[in-house]
């Protein structure tokens, strides 16, 4: 039985939650349980994209790779993973003749949007699999025509092009705010990275202000005063950027933290991870400054006391861990549990490529980083990873083996939290 302190960590729902998985023998608190049905298929999808359904709970996974590593498209597009059967349907309201590898999507209202995202991922699992590491995903596939607006009771419509980018943008980040508000910032077109922040209004992408920086391949996390933290990236020197920026969607201005303010690195491909309360970001994993190694160190942006939040003044400090901890990864995934926690899971952990299942806990309250006391049967990347309405999180698809011989990870896992 768990002691007194994992009691009162855990809450009531939480102890009925622990007391109903080990009695069902399904799901083990702190373990990852395989699910029973296979992900597009059984033929897999990596580099995709997932969202919980606001209407059904259903997690809608969409877009992404097949084992040829071209982008899935009509019937294949998307899927949902149904909660009360835990199998996976094909979602045949989202059916572009158009994939998109890497997009991203977002629940907007009772909508869901799909944007960003590129024809292929380069990685071909049924021929000469072998990718080049730590870099998997290719930099040189055409971006994919504009996006998706998927309505509750209809078929998808589509969301065009903003003017002057007909070809599409990859690498955006994409938000949707505690406003209601969806934002696309930055990415790369035809010709290189963006500077461009775009907002959803309608089926449309209008133009609202330009970042400071041009930036594919970065992140951007709502803050507790409602603006938005933007860091590193790919820049027009196609190295990672030792550089973030705060943009204000009330005001209309994106302004670069100074030195003292900013990142303690260079990084990109890497993953943000906003606290519950908005007063802290964890900034972890990436390509390093020479954009052929993996990051060393993990860092977590602290706003400051203007904004109401606990630190003094805007900065980013060090996490600390063990320092027989590692904190390389690259195309791995960080999901806010229910109780403030983040978890980290898979992802490529050395720049020999190397493939993990491992997963890792970070506490915001301590500003620690731990391992998990639990890991994946199926080591992936590319994959990703939801939390359910139920506070538990699946985890969907990516790509497993080797460097030499990557395969589709066709089985999905299920993580419930020890402390929930």
């Amino acid at each position: 039985m768990p002691d007194r302190l994992f009691l009162s960590r855990m809450g009531l729902m939480g102890l009925l939650l622990f007391l109903t998985a080990c009695n069902s023998g399904s799901l083990t608190p702190g373990t990852f349980d395989v699910l029973p049905s296979q992900v597009n298929g059984g033929n897999g999808r990596a580099f995709h994209t997932a969202v919980v359904d606001p209407a059904t709970g259903d997690v809608v996974v969409i877009g992404g790779q097949g084992p040829d590593g071209t982008a899935l498209a009509n019937t294949s597009y998307a899927e949902r993973l149904a909660r009360a059967e835990v199998s996976f349907v094909p979602e045949i309201r989202l059916d572009p003749t158009l994939g998109r590898v890497n997009p991203v999507a977002v629940a907007a209202g009772t909508d869901i949007l799909v944007l960003t995202g590129q024809a292929s991922s380069g990685i071909d699992t049924t021929g000469v699999a072998a990718f080049n590491t730590p870099e998997a995903l290719s930099a040189t596939s055409p971006p994919v025509s504009g996006g998706e607006r998927l309505p509750l009771s209809t078929n998808f419509v589509p969301i065009s092009d903003p003017i002057g980018f007909p070809g599409g943008i990859t690498g955006a980040a994409v938000i949707r705010t505690s406003g209601g508000r969806t934002f696309q910032l930055g990415g790369r077109d035809g010709v290189g990275p963006l500077t461009a922040i775009f907002e959803v209004t309608g089926n449309l992408l209008v133009p609202v202000i330009d970042m400071a920086v041009a930036r594919e391949g970065h992140t951007v996390s709502e803050l507790a005063d409602g603006t938005l933290l933007i860091v590193g990236g790919w820049g027009t020197s196609a190295l990672p950027l030792l550089s973030a920026e705060i943009f204000d969607p009330v005001q209309g201005t994106s302004q670069l933290l100074t030195a003292a303010e900013g990142p303690l690195i260079a990084r990109a491909a890497h993953t943000a991870t906003a606290s519950s309360d908005g007063c802290q970001v964890l900034i972890y994993g990436g390509l390093a400054a020479t954009g052929t190694s993996l990051t060393t160190q993990a860092e977590v942006f602290e706003l400051g006391a203007n904004a109401g939040c606990p630190g003094a003044v805007n900065r980013f400090r060090v996490v600390f861990h063990d320092i027989s901890l590692p904190v390389s990864r690259i195309y791995h995934t960080a999901t806010l549990l229910a109780n403030g926690d983040v978890l980290l899971v898979g992802g490529i952990v050395s720049d020999a490529g190397a493939i993990s299942g491992t997963a890792q806990l970070y506490h915001f309250d301590v500003n620690q980083l731990v391992a998990a006391p639990g890991s994946l049967t199926f080591p992936r990347f590319g994959h990703t990873a939801t939390r359910l309405q139920d506070s538990t999180v699946v985890i969907i698809g990516g790509l497993g083996g080797s460097p030499a011989s990557p395969n589709m990870a066709v089985a999905s896992e299920r993580y419930l939290p020890l402390v929930l």
